[in-house]
């Protein structure tokens, strides 16, 4: 086969097609690693790679000797687990060549998940007694019996009496396609993963427009993976997740187009002060707007909050701010936007543009920041009805 027509073949391939042609055909491997993948969304997790809407997922799954029992976990547990089938910690792993590990775990409270795990097979326990016997109630007695059923052979330290094993699962999803393949569960799931990732992700280059990365656990990423993407949506609370996400990201990302930000200390880093917009994460509701220097801001607050709107708008008055900057925000209830450009139009000099008479909300109401600039807010209606859009655009005059 033509390299030049191969190469062109697999260029305008979904990503998702070409990732599965590299697990089935090895030989193909070296030709797809040296064309860019281009993928709308990656987000990476520990123990599962989502490439736009197609996810590899690894787990642990309990297979039960006799048919008639019923699996449990269809997509398995993600955590290693003991011959019996409980929780257990997963082995240290030392680094090889050539690979990149991020830290994303809190510490571990054993004696807490001790008591939890108590507490569970108490109220399991319970449950059972009450539905034994109950028609209708089989299918949820059978699971509870199963469920219970490790903690039990645990304590009497049957081994000889497990009616299962244990094995690694995989599970590719794409819409309401599923593909699964599983293997002897003999090394950690955390092995498990690197072998998927380095099969998927080792020596490629790819073009990314989002980039997310927010669940704990270990990252085993490999070095020869090179990224460039657009924006940039990283949440690692137990890591500094930027300074964490720098060694992966190609030179040709920067300035970076949006990154996300969770708390205020982000502000300071170098990746978010030369990004072009910074998105505000609904969970970053503490952030004070007044402190942004951006010029584009979006903010995803569960809800506004009309003082720290105020408050921004009085500072760009008092600074005299010049046109370009933009501030968008979701909004998920009209009075909130009612509220927010009533505050605005009770400033001294601005004006209100009432729109259809039918409709309660103002138009458009303009302020006067400067000789040369006007702060214009204005709103637009998404998803029928559900969720807008506001906008506070400081425009020329």
């Amino acid at each position: 086969m033509d390299l030049t027509w191969t190469k062109g073949v697999l260029q305008y391939l979904s990503p998702e097609m070409r990732l599965l042609l590299s697990l089935k055909c090895p030989q193909l491997l070296p030709i797809d690693r040296s064309t860019p993948l281009r993928i709308h969304t990656f987000h990476i997790d520990p123990l599962q790679l989502q490439f736009n809407k197609t996810t590899f997922k690894l787990g642990i799954i309990r297979h039960f000797h006799h048919a008639t029992e019923r699996n449990l976990d269809s997509e398995g547990v993600q955590h290693d687990v003991d011959l019996f089938g409980l929780e257990k910690q997963s082995p240290e792993f030392d680094l090889t060549s050539g690979e990149y590990l991020i830290v994303n775990v809190a510490p571990k409270n054993t004696e807490m998940k001790s008591r939890i795990d108590s507490l569970n097979v108490a109220q399991m326990s319970k449950r059972i007694r009450e539905i034994q016997g109950v028609p209708g109630k089989e299918a949820e007695l059978m699971d509870l019996k199963n469920k219970i059923l490790p903690f039990e052979l645990k304590e009497e330290g049957e081994y000889s009496l497990i009616p299962y094993t244990h094995y690694l699962k995989l599970t590719v999803t794409t819409g309401n396609s599923k593909y699964t393949e599983r293997v002897d569960y003999c090394k950690s799931i955390q092995d498990g993963m690197k072998y998927l990732t380095w099969k998927l992700l080792e020596g490629r280059g790819l073009s990314v427009g989002t980039l997310k990365m927010h669940a704990e656990g270990f990252y085993r990423i490999p070095e020869s993976l090179s990224i460039h993407t657009n924006h940039l949506d990283v949440h690692l609370k137990h890591t500094d997740s930027l300074n964490s996400i720098f060694p992966l990201l190609a030179d040709s990302s920067f300035p970076l187009h949006s990154v996300t930000v969770y708390q205020e200390a982000e502000l300071h880093n170098p990746i978010v002060q030369s990004s072009q917009m910074i998105v505000v994460a609904p969970r970053a509701e503490t952030l004070q707007l007044d402190r942004l220097n951006h010029h584009r801001v979006h903010i995803r607050w569960r809800s506004i909050q009309e003082d720290k709107v105020t408050r921004l708008v009085k500072k760009w008055v008092e600074l005299k701010k010049g046109a370009g900057t933009m501030y968008t925000f979701v909004v998920h209830d009209d009075v909130d936007i009612a509220s927010v450009m009533e505050e605005i139009a009770a400033m001294r000099g601005a004006k209100t543009d009432s729109g259809e008479e039918d409709n309660y909300l103002p138009r458009q109401v303009t302020l006067p920041i400067s000789t040369s600039s006007k702060l214009c807010v204005y709103w637009a209606e998404e998803a029928e009805g559900e969720q807008w859009t506001l906008f506070l655009h400081i425009q020329d005059v």
